[in-house]
């Protein structure tokens, strides 16, 4: 029993196995990482810069991948084509509307080492668009990688409390105060926040969340002002 648990260890270490992420909502980069470690089988104990003993990986969704702040715009692709006025730049946005598969595979592509081994592990990748896949590639499947970052979720799959429970920069009655305002109700000058208690709630987000949030909590607190002192004056 126990050369057999030897045997089966030994199998599991030198077969190629079949991974598979979902790279859905997820940044190219991360996907990307990953998929080197197991191309290269640097997480195998049996690995070195000179053997070849990755394993397949496949990359479903690629179509729907996700960027932080404005990469879709900022992020430029170059290429040339070797004759004179063959170079060329593409957005990323540009370059995923092409081609949905090309922004993973240019990523794993520059995380690999730059050596002989590069193309036959390149070889290994399977990226698909969709998350239909060959029925020959889903009988080779064994384990399906974690996503490495947690998909944020969209605000109609949060329950009530969680909703009710969320801090918030306005009370309840400030928040009535500045509808008021907006809507052009009318509003006492006995039920109305002081300057140095709103000056305060200010200071107090201030230390809570980032300066771009407390510059527009500024600014909404100003145009509140201005408005308190054209319905009191």
């Amino acid at each position: 029993m126990s050369s057999f648990s030897r045997s089966a260890q030994q199998w599991a270490t030198f077969a190629r196995s079949w991974f598979v992420i979902d790279a859905r909502m997820q940044p190219p980069g991360k996907i990307a990482t990953m998929c080197s470690v197991r191309l290269q089988g640097k997480h195998k104990p049996i690995y070195h810069a000179m053997s070849d003993c990755g394993d397949h990986v496949v990359v479903i969704n690629t179509k729907q991948i996700a960027f932080s702040g404005n990469k879709w715009e900022q992020k430029v692709y170059s290429s040339h084509s070797g004759y004179p006025g063959g170079f060329k730049q593409v957005t990323a946005a540009q370059l995923h509307h092409k081609d949905p598969k090309a922004i993973v595979k240019l990523a794993v592509y520059g995380m690999l080492p730059r050596n002989l081994h590069r193309r036959t592990m390149m070889q290994r990748l399977h990226i698909f668009a969709d998350d239909e896949l060959p029925e020959d590639i889903q009988a080779n499947l064994t384990e399906e990688l974690p996503q490495p970052r947690e998909i944020p979720r969209k605000l109609s799959e949060y329950t009530q409390e969680e909703i009710d429970a969320f801090p918030r920069l306005w009370t309840p009655y400030v928040q009535t105060v500045c509808c008021q305002i907006h809507t052009g109700g009318s509003i006492n000058a006995d039920n109305v926040f002081t300057h140095s208690a709103a000056h305060a709630h200010v200071i107090e987000y201030k230390h809570k969340h980032r300066w771009e949030e407390m510059n527009a909590a500024s600014n909404v607190l100003n145009h509140f002002y201005t408005k308190i002192s054209d319905y009191i004056l």
